[in-house]
């Protein structure tokens, strides 16, 4: 009765109920927060993207913490353990102790000892790493203690053979590849792999089994790149494409040197060569895997998947890997991530690596097939960047600048194919093809997904403008140095011709598109100087007056632009070329002339410049005209 006299007493009452009920809860919800709360993950990037450099501070607090004085004293501890436990055991060998076979009973006891030892030392977490690793230390003495018994075992004392041995090291390394994945340690990983890989050195064989090698080094690269891809450890990757390809190389020759391919009258025999045909897929593999596996990496990162993570790296790494990602700037609009040092050098050198590996296994097939076929993927490369998603992105610069390098790979290996049937130095090819593909880039490729390919063209133009001028350097004052009708001599002459007019181009190309004045003044000088050598020994072959001439005219059309442009270098660079002109005509023409041409030379040369005068003295006043 009361209630329904008063309603607005009993609506405030149910207010004042209903805020203390949702304080309390509230209070309940933050209690729970401060006790769960866990910092957020940071943005992932998005896939094809390449991740951003961190700052100073930044990577100070995501990296490993510093090593003090109780991590050497650890691995100093554990160095001197493992130093009088070696003196004791050849202190005991030396008396006649222990027998072989119990030598290497004590080495697997040893590892056993070691390992058990470390997997019994709690694990560090994964956000707080241990500044003394000595669960990593432990393992990784045990897997070096298995190595060399299994290396002792089958050298030493010869209890098993060779092969074998070679098995228990792979087993090893696959041991060891496991415990790294488990334990996050890179130094496991590093020690699996750089073991492994040394099995075919220190476990050399008079006549090895090719297909076996082949075997053994599929399986350790499978395991190396697997454990880059899940952890991102670039040194493990570095070592096994190090490996792999010098492994590979040796391989290559032994198989050619034991083969009957190279014999007369055997032409049908290689495709009937198993070991022959087993390094080939084994080339195969590895020059697609390590040419995908850097930018694979990234797009598995980009996920956001736990089983893919980031190593734990040391403030020095951390620092040079930043600086080595500003480094590629030079080719993209923003800096590089940690691993584009990774991604850039072993994607590019991986298929240029694997086609030379490929045409020494295969030597009877022409050149000129490996240099199509490396044509081919370069072109495909340029395909890759002008259907990319997106133009800034990291990925998309690096496929423009692959496709130029492996496009000029397969057209200096066409061009070494074909001059030695026209008679031409390969020399000569090399740098014409530098100078065409500098060219087509330049003058060819547009728009912001080709930055970085045309950066690439600029720099091949810088390169071989200077290869001109070193090299006409080198050839002045030698006896050939005014041979012309040389064959070899007029083939170098051309390309010096295109590189000069690769160098134009990129000059040109820069000073409208670039604010690096320093680097545009720096290249049409050096263009200029390589002119003035080229002219000097081309046309001072046919007649020497021509080569004073030329420089008239080449200074007074330099003075004329320069007015034009308004250019204090172009201006500089034409006053050099009279004074060089004036000089010529004195000390040079006015001696080694006839009297007719001289006096031709010396008239038309003043016609020249006095015609040159009143042009400029008539675009001064017309200026001066229109300023006021």
């Amino acid at each position: 009765m009361d209630a329904e006299l008063n309603p607005e007493g009993d609506m405030r009452s149910r207010v004042d109920r209903l805020e203390s009920a949702l304080s309390a809860l509230s209070g309940r919800i933050d209690a729970m927060a401060g006790s769960t709360e866990r910092p957020a993950e940071p943005p992932r990037a998005r896939p094809g993207t390449a991740a951003p450099v961190p700052t100073r501070h930044e990577a100070a607090r995501s990296t490993a913490p510093p090593r003090g004085a109780d991590w050497w004293l650890a691995r100093a501890g554990a160095g001197l353990t493992c130093v009088a436990v070696i003196l004791l055991y050849q202190y005991a060998v030396g008396h006649g102790w222990i027998t072989p076979l119990v030598r290497v009973f004590t080495g697997i006891g040893i590892g056993a000892a070691l390992m058990y030892w470390g997997r019994r030392i709690a694990p560090a977490a994964a956000d707080q790493p241990s500044p003394v690793a000595l669960r990593e230390l432990m393992m990784g003495a045990a897997l070096a203690a298995w190595y060399i018994t299994a290396f002792a075992a089958s050298v030493l004392y010869h209890l098993i053979p060779v092969s074998t041995s070679r098995l228990l090291f792979l087993a090893l390394s696959i041991v060891g590849g496991v415990l790294s994945l488990n334990e996050r340690r890179s130094g496991l990983a590093i020690i699996a792999v750089g073991a492994g890989f040394m099995a075919p050195v220190v476990l050399s064989a008079d006549a090895p089994s090719i297909t076996a090698l082949v075997f053994f080094l599929a399986t350790l690269g499978g395991l190396s790149v697997v454990l880059y891809l899940m952890r991102g450890w670039q040194s493990v990757l570095w070592i096994a494409f190090l490996a792999l390809y010098g492994s590979i190389a040796s391989a290559t020759g032994n198989v050619l040197f034991r083969s009957p391919y190279n014999l007369p009258g055997a032409a049908h025999l290689p495709f009937l060569n198993l070991s022959r045909i087993s390094l080939t897929l084994l080339i195969v593999a590895v020059g697609v895997t390590f040419g995908r596996a850097p930018t694979l990496r990234r797009r598995l990162l980009a996920t956001g998947s736990p089983r893919y993570t980031e190593p734990t790296r040391s403030l020095f790494i951390q620092t040079w890997l930043s600086e080595a990602g500003r480094f590629f700037k030079l080719f993209s609009p923003r800096a590089g991530a940690l691993d584009s040092l990774t991604v850039w050098l072993i994607t590019l050198a991986a298929p240029i690596a694997a086609i030379g590996l490929l045409s020494s296994a295969w030597p009877l097939v022409s050149d000129f097939a490996w240099g199509a076929l490396m044509l081919v993927i370069g072109v495909i490369a340029f395909q890759m960047c002008a259907s990319a998603g997106e133009a800034d992105d990291e990925l998309t610069h690096f496929k423009g600048v692959a496709g130029v390098l492996w496009s000029l790979s397969g057209v200096v290996t066409i061009g070494a194919a074909l001059a030695p049937l026209v008679g031409v130095d390969i020399d000569a090819v090399s740098l014409g093809a530098v100078a065409l593909a500098a060219a087509i880039v330049i003058g060819t490729f547009k728009g912001p997904r080709f930055i970085a390919a045309i950066a690439v063209g600029r720099l091949m133009a810088a390169v071989g403008i200077a290869t001109v001028v070193f090299a006409e350097a080198t050839l002045l004052g030698s006896p050939s140095h005014g041979v012309l009708v040389d064959r070899i001599r007029v083939a170098f002459s051309s390309a010096e011709v295109a590189s000069i007019g690769a160098a134009f181009l990129a000059w040109r190309d820069m000073k409208r598109n670039t604010t690096a004045r320093d680097a545009t003044t720096a290249l049409a000088c050096l263009g200029y100087l390589a002119f003035i050598l080229v002219d000097t020994r081309v046309l001072g072959a046919v007649w020497t007056p021509l080569v004073t001439a030329s420089f008239a005219i080449a200074g007074t059309a330099l003075l004329l632009v320069s007015r034009k442009n308004e250019s204090k270098v172009v201006r500089l660079a034409g006053g050099a070329t009279i004074a060089l002109v004036i000089g010529r005509l004195l000390f040079v023409d006015l001696v080694g002339v006839d009297t007719i041409w001289r006096v031709l030379l010396f008239l038309g040369c003043g016609a020249l410049f006095l015609f040159t005068s009143r042009q400029l003295q008539s675009a001064s006043k017309q200026t001066t005209s229109q300023g006021a």
